[in-house]
């Protein structure tokens, strides 16, 4: 279980009473909380604000990772990166193919202990992110199993493992593998065979069941539960 981490997304968490998640997420001993920033262009949805995750940063004591989904990566590293505790953000090789590294440099410029990860859409490219891996700066890799900032759709795990297996065998290969959508308990298996190290858990495994919940108590044994399920599987 040591080689895996767990993160939670706090996409998926009761946004009335977020700090009260976090902290439980926290207590149990979640590795990462995923924070999803959407700009409402390069997704179809709207996400959190600096100010907010500064408020997750001084509650949490574990790192911070953050998904840019935006259209203009710079303003969002600009935004993001200063916040406390952030540990790891990752932006799409789509729509920034040209500037891959001047974006890796950006973020290094803010602190140089941030991790960079490149987030891989079900339609990447996976000649250009061959090409980007055999160059061995950027090391870390997150597959999209949904296609980011849309709601109520199918989630495509099978094109994960696929493309992993397209990685070995063209002989490049991340030392961290982030899956974001398309985790699901019957999913994590596969998904860590195929070799996910780092998965984003959310309405489909740590938070499954919990729009079910009628206390705040009964919402919090569930997250429990689903946890010690996910690490059965792990």
């Amino acid at each position: 279980m040591e080689n895996y981490k767990i993160g939670a997304s706090v996409i998926c968490m009761n946004h009335l009473n977020l700090l009260d998640d976090i902290k439980h997420a926290d207590s149990m001993g979640i590795d990462y909380f995923h924070i999803d920033v959407m700009d409402g262009d390069f997704v179809p949805r709207f996400g959190i604000y600096p100010e907010i995750v500064n408020e997750i940063a001084t509650t949490s004591s574990v790192g911070l990772d953050i998904h840019l989904m935006v259209r203009d990566v710079f303003f969002g590293v600009e935004q993001f990166a200063s916040c406390g505790k952030i540990k790891n953000i990752t932006f799409h090789l789509d729509g920034n193919e040209e500037k891959v590294y001047q974006i890796f440099d950006y973020i290094k410029s803010f602190d140089e202990n941030i991790h960079v990860t490149l987030a891989v859409n079900l339609s990447t490219s996976l000649d250009h992110v061959c090409q980007i891996l055999s160059d061995n700066i950027i090391k870390s890799l997150m597959f999209m199993g949904i296609h980011p900032g849309v709601l109520v759709q199918k989630h495509r795990p099978e094109n994960v493992i696929q493309s992993l297996s397209y990685l070995r065998n063209a002989g490049v290969g991340p030392s961290i593998i982030q899956c974001d959508g398309g985790v699901a308990f019957d999913t994590l298996c596969d998904l860590r065979n195929a070799g996910v190290n780092s998965f984003v858990c959310g309405s489909s495994t740590l938070y499954k069941g919990v729009s079910n919940c009628t206390t705040n108590e009964e919402r919090k044994n569930l997250v429990s539960e689903n946890f010690k399920k996910i690490h059965s599987f792990l």
